[in-house]
């Protein structure tokens, strides 16, 4: 039998070559677009998370101010019931009742961070240390809802019981121009007012550090989401 000539056969496998090579090139531009395609949404979930960043940035200082004031407020009080008949504080027990009444609670929102963590574009992120630290950043939120809601929980029965009469007695003698040296010994000497002091004094404190821990991790974040070469 002869066989085929190979000027006839050359053409075929030419064109059978150009047929395989299309299809691997048009399979692979089709990987790499839905690639591009992913990371560029996880690029729009990173810049909505950036835009998160400013309003929690905006939201910590409140919450750290708040707590800083009622923590500098409680000391001076309870500096001004244990040390003495001479008050160097006037304004201390007004502010205290004010910051116990206002509590500057932080509201994290993790919808954007959920979001992209469901996607599979999440994995696309090549920086680790970047997703480490997301994950640190709205991971430790649980451990703020703990403390919170301990302050909270405080904060109102603190306020229902005699401990904030007291202090608004006290913060209208202060202002009516002082106190009797009688007066100053009943209120100085109310275990029940110093001991929910002290407490409230504690679980401000436990909050500011929470809320110290998570404004350096957003300072973290912010600075590698500027440094992203997209």
């Amino acid at each position: 039998m002869k066989m085929p000539a190979w000027s006839s056969i050359r053409p075929m496998l030419s064109q059978a070559l150009v047929i395989v090579v299309s299809v691997l090139l048009a399979l692979l531009a089709d990987a790499w677009w839905d690639n591009h395609k992913a990371e560029a949404r996880a690029m729009e979930h990173i810049a909505s998370l950036t835009r998160d960043f400013d309003q929690m940035e905006a939201r910590l200082g409140l919450s750290i101010q708040s707590s800083q004031s009622s923590i500098q407020a409680g000391s001076l009080l309870l500096n001004d019931l244990s040390g003495g008949t001479s008050f160097t504080h006037s304004d201390s027990a007004y502010t205290l009742i004010s910051s116990v009444l206002n509590m500057e609670v932080f509201a994290a929102n993790t919808s954007g961070y959920d979001a992209l963590v469901a996607s599979s574009d999440f994995q696309l992120i090549d920086n680790s240390e970047l997703k480490q630290e997301l994950a640190h950043y709205y991971g430790f939120f649980d451990d703020l809802r703990v403390t919170e809601d301990g302050l909270g929980n405080f904060m109102r029965e603190f306020a229902v019981k005699s401990t904030i009469s007291r202090l608004i007695k006290f913060d209208q003698m202060l202002e009516g121009g002082g106190m009797t040296h009688q007066e100053y010994v009943q209120l100085s000497e109310s275990q029940e007012l110093r001991s929910n002091m002290a407490v409230l004094l504690f679980l401000h404190i436990s909050a500011l550090e929470d809320y110290h821990i998570l404004k350096e991790s957003l300072e973290r974040l912010s600075a590698m989401v500027r440094e992203l070469d997209y």
